[in-house]
Parts: structure tokens; sequence; C-alpha cells
């Protein structure tokens, strides 16, 4: 499940007030809520971790009789948790309790605002995605072309041309952008990791004379983890062990393989105790070696420019294996 955004309080309130919370577990607790009081409960989530749903309708419910003098009731122990039932793709919450918590439609695949910047390579060059709200905080490198979303007709012309960094302010409503993306690019979802040794030093491969970290596609059925985990031992022969958080994730476009793909990649720290590599030499790899840490990451500055990307986020991330 991916990370929401829990909203609850007095019927009548505006989404956005009074209690707000985030969780990304499969259920949710709501305790010690004043009782014979009705509450509404609005939800949005984050898709893709680039976008940040609309607040779903509301949900009211009524909690019980409490313990008297104003207390809580006996059993106030409300619990939201995904409908099994629902297959659809806007998803369902039901909540379930002694008193039943109305359903609350789960607004995953209605993205209307951008929650954070995204960057989207193509081999030396970055274009940076940003929401216009954060105009005045937002400081534009010189070298950047700037562009208004309404010009996006021409924006990835720019983009494969590789005549320098383009930085497009996105309006409130991006829908645009995504109609812009889908229309034009096939979507593709692929994994890798940056494996840690012992002894500090990171796991790089060479693909087609190009240093590199193991990535690869997405399989049906697998987690984006799961994924990354497959692929580093499928190209490097090391399995390795997972830490817990995300390093990042890159965005890039290629025309290959018949027409043109955008392909977002989740990176994933990783750790491993065995150093004996097998490079994948099937899929173009002519090496896998383990090399110091700061030299990984310099060479990954010369490299693409997602592999930057890469680069940047582990030299600022306390989620890398040491």
């Amino acid at each position: 499940m991916s990370q929401s955004i829990l909203n609850y309080g007095y019927t009548g309130m505006t989404p956005g007030a009074n209690f707000v919370d985030t969780f990304t577990t499969t259920e949710y607790t709501l305790n010690g809520l004043e009782p014979e009081t009705q509450h509404d409960i609005f939800i949005r989530s984050f898709c893709d971790e680039d976008w940040l749903s609309s607040w779903s309708p509301s949900a009211t419910f009524t909690t019980q009789q409490g313990l008297g003098n104003g207390q809580p009731e006996a059993n106030s122990h409300y619990t939201l948790r995904p409908n099994p039932a629902s297959r659809s793709t806007t998803g369902l919450l039901k909540g379930t309790a002694r008193n039943s918590i109305n359903t609350i439609p789960h607004n995953k695949t209605s993205p209307l605002a951008l929650s954070m910047p995204m960057i989207i390579a193509y081999q030396d060059t970055l274009m940076h995605l940003c929401p216009a709200k954060l105009r005045n905080t937002l400081q534009v490198p010189p070298h950047c072309t700037v562009i208004e979303d309404s010009e996006l007709a021409h924006v990835f012309d720019l983009l494969t041309a590789g005549e320098g960094d383009i930085w497009v302010w996105i309006a409130d409503n991006p829908r645009r952008l995504v109609e812009a993306l889908r229309s034009r690019f096939r979507m593709v979802k692929a994994a890798g990791g940056l494996v840690t040794a012992p002894n500090g030093d990171c796991l790089m491969i060479e693909r087609e004379g190009h240093w590199d970290l193991p990535k690869g596609m997405v399989e049906r059925g697998e987690t984006l983890q799961q994924a990354a985990l497959r692929e580093v031992t499928e190209e490097t022969g090391i399995a390795a062990q997972p830490d817990p958080s995300l390093i990042i994730k890159t965005y890039h476009i290629y025309d290959k393989y018949g027409g043109w793909h955008l392909k977002q990649t989740s990176w994933y720290a990783m750790r491993s105790q065995r150093l004996q590599t097998r490079p994948q030499t099937e899929e173009s790899i002519s090496q896998a070696v383990w090399v110091p840490r700061q030299e990984c990451l310099q060479r990954l500055q010369t490299s693409f420019a997602s592999l930057r990307l890469v680069a940047q986020a582990a030299l600022n991330s306390n989620t890398t294996a040491k």
C-alpha cells in the first residue's frame, strides 16, 4: 500500500484541518474518540510518490455511548483497512468496528498536484518538472531553459535535442502533463540497487562501455524491492540483502525497441557479505566489480544523467549501507 494521508475531525470540517496523519500500513486505527459524536474522515494518497491525489469525499460515522462524564467509549477503536472485495483501480477503504464506518473512495488514481519536483533525464540532459507554487522557493540554475507548462507540446523536442537542461513550471492542475507523458511515451518500471560490502566498497557493472549499477525491469507479481534484488543477483551473481529505505526514484526517456519509453527506476540501498561476482555477459555486462565508495560515486557522476541523480542522492542520504 502506498503512503496515504488521513484527516478526521468533527462533521462539517474542511479537509486539511483538524487531525492529520500519514500511514503506509494496510490499516489505521482511530483511538479515544469523543463519544456520541459525528466525525468526518477524508483520505488522499501519494501516487507513485510523485503525485498527490485530491481529498476523497467525506465518510461520516457516529461514535458510541461513552463511559460517562465525557469519557471515551468502552470500545473506541475504529479501524480503516482496504476492502478486499474491491478490485477497481480507484480502491476503497472500509471501516470495521462495533459501529460500521461508511465506505471511503480512495483517490489513488486521480493525481491533481505534484507533491515534489520530478526530474526526467535524456542521455546527459535533465528536465526539471516543478510545481508552480514553489516558484518563489526554488532557485533555477542559470544554465537552464525555463518553460511554462503551456509549452509542453515542444518541451520534449527541446529535451531530446540535448541543447541543455530544462526547467518547466507545472500549474496546480498537472493533468496536461500526465496526458502529454502518456500520449508520447510507453511507461515502464524498473528497479536496481547500490550494494555495499562490509568494507564500504560498492558494486558496479560495466555495460556496453559505460559504468552502471545493476537494474532491470519489474516482472509481473514482483514488488519494486523484490525486482531490485533479483536484478542484482542476475546481473552480478551477488545475493544481496535489502536495507529498508529507498534511495531515489529516477526517470529517463529513450527511443528503443520500436518507440519512445519513459522508465521509472527505483533504487534501493543493499548490502552483501559475498564478494565473488559473476557478470551477466548475455546482457552485455563485461564487468561486475567492487570499487571504493567514493570512486563509485565519482564514476556515476560522469555517467548518464539519471545515474548522476543516484550518486547525488546517495551522497546526501543516510539510507545507503555503510
